[in-house]
Parts: structure tokens; sequence; C-alpha cells
């Protein structure tokens, strides 16, 4: 029988001082991870702040975070500060600490799921600038993006924004523009999306049993 695949993903957000990557440079990161099984509100977390000698970005980026570079001139108390050259180390061990990494065949290498709005075109370009980061973060080039969950092709032009999204799934309207919240308001659009079209218990009930398939298949080749 072949080992179910599990449905767990990692929700990344990121925050910058502009939109290009070759100008502009990342000051949060903000992650979680979702197995379908812990409650929504209390996943895994992962958040830094990145610190940098001198700051460079577009004035409307900049000003629309002046709270993180308060926080970051200040080293207000509560939060991780990392330079670049730290940063993807740290998300790295985050991840594999606490099994984001997988692999649908023992012959591949493991690698994440990753969801985002927009992760593709904007959040990953940045990333793999940060030093070291495709040593250290390995994810599926497929990606999750819950703008494709909330498109009506008889309404949209384009795919919806993040903003728009929230207002479809009934979560509000006000995007936070920090790493942390927006990762799980992404994680949130995802589990309401997939839920209108899967019913929540057999859903949870097919999830758990492919959990304890795993265990399972774990403990025995810890017997062999």
């Amino acid at each position: 029988m072949t080992q179910p695949v599990s449905t767990k993903f990692v929700s990344v957000d990121i925050e910058t001082t502009g939109l290009n990557p070759e100008t502009c440079q990342i000051i949060e990161i903000g992650a979680v991870i979702d197995d379908w099984l812990e409650p929504i509100h209390n996943p895994p977390t992962f958040h830094c702040y990145i610190k940098q000698n001198m700051f460079k970005g577009e004035p409307f980026a900049m000003s629309m975070h002046a709270e993180i570079f308060r926080r970051i001139a200040t080293k207000e108390e509560g939060y991780d500060y990392w330079y670049p050259s730290e940063a993807a180390g740290h998300f790295g061990r985050w991840m594999e600490e606490h099994g984001a990494y997988q692999t649908e065949k023992p012959d591949r290498e493991a690698r994440a799921v990753v969801a985002g709005k927009n992760f593709g075109t904007f959040d990953d370009r940045f990333l793999r600038r940060l030093p070291h980061f495709d040593e250290w973060v390995k994810y599926h080039h497929r990606l999750i993006d819950p703008a494709m969950l909330y498109w009506n092709p008889l309404t949209d032009m384009v795919p919806p924004s993040l903003k728009v999204c929230m207002q479809r799934a009934g979560i509000g309207d006000e995007v936070a523009h920090t790493a942390l919240e927006d990762a799980l308001v992404v994680a949130k659009l995802i589990h309401i999306a997939v839920g209108r079209r899967v019913k929540p218990l057999a859903l949870t009930e097919t999830l758990l049993e492919r959990k304890q398939h795993s265990v399972a298949a774990s403990h025995a080749r810890v017997l062999e």
C-alpha cells in the first residue's frame, strides 16, 4: 500500500521596503505551519525582523512600515532581529523542526509545500536573495495561492486581492501588512475555501487516518 501524502503546508509572508528585489530589502518574515489537525488560530509560527546597517527602498513602502522600523531601531523586547546572513538558517531550521519538509516518494528530496498571496512572483524573488537561502530552505515549485480559490471568472478581470479574498471569505477586509498576521490570514482563507468544498468531518477523519498511518509506518521503519 502506498503511504498517503500529508497535506501540511507553510503559509509565508514578508514585508519589504519596496517592490523591486534588486533595490529594496526584506524587513520582516512571518510563517505558520498548518497540518489541518491543530486549531488554525494556534499553529506553529515563525517571525523575525531583518536588521541592516542601512535601509534603502521606496518612500511609500518605508512610510507604511514605520512601526517595524521603530522596533528594529529600538530593539523592542519580545521579537527576534537577525541580519540577512542569519535569517535563512533560522527559517530553515524552524521548518525542519516542525516537520514542514516532506517527500512524495522515498527517492525524492524532502520539500515544503508553501502558500502565500503572490508568493511566486513577489516573496520568492526577495527570499532567494538572502545569503544561503537555497541551502537552508527547500520548497516545492507548486505553490498555493488563495486568490484562485476566491476567483470568480464571471466578474473578475484578474485574480482578487488579499482584501477581496478576505471579504468573500467573511473574515473582514482590513489587511494588516505585517508578515505573521498576513501569513495566518492566508492559512485561514485556504481552510475556509477548502471547507466549503469538502465536508469538515470527512476531511478531519481522512487526515487523522493519514496521520495514524504515517506514525505506524515510522514505527515500523524504526523496528526494522
